[in-house]
């Protein structure tokens, strides 16, 4: 168990108070991701689960990893936005 475990763990708690009361037809799963790629165990559970409902319907017996794989490519692009909003502007007016 990390550190981070706890506080993630307290973060997912505090969205599913958020959204307590949103209707029953919806699913609420909040996915908590570390840049180096821990998921939080509910959310692994529930790409899991999705990733085989996919495999099922598509034939493709990869399709949980390509999903990973999609949300690893997810984080890698946005901590390039991070990075680049993080950098000064060097233009010269």
């Amino acid at each position: 168990m990390s550190l981070e475990q706890p506080r993630r763990q307290g973060l997912r708690q505090s969205k599913l108070e958020k959204y307590a009361n949103i209707d029953a037809r919806y699913l609420f799963e909040p996915i908590a991701v570390e840049t180096l790629g821990v998921i939080n165990t509910s959310a692994c559970h529930l790409l899991n689960d999705l990733g085989k409902r996919m495999t099922v319907n598509s034939g493709e017996a990869r399709e949980t990893g390509f999903l990973y794989q999609r949300i690893s490519v997810l984080i890698q692009r946005y901590n390039v936005v991070l990075l680049h909003d993080a950098l000064p502007d060097d233009s010269t007016d």
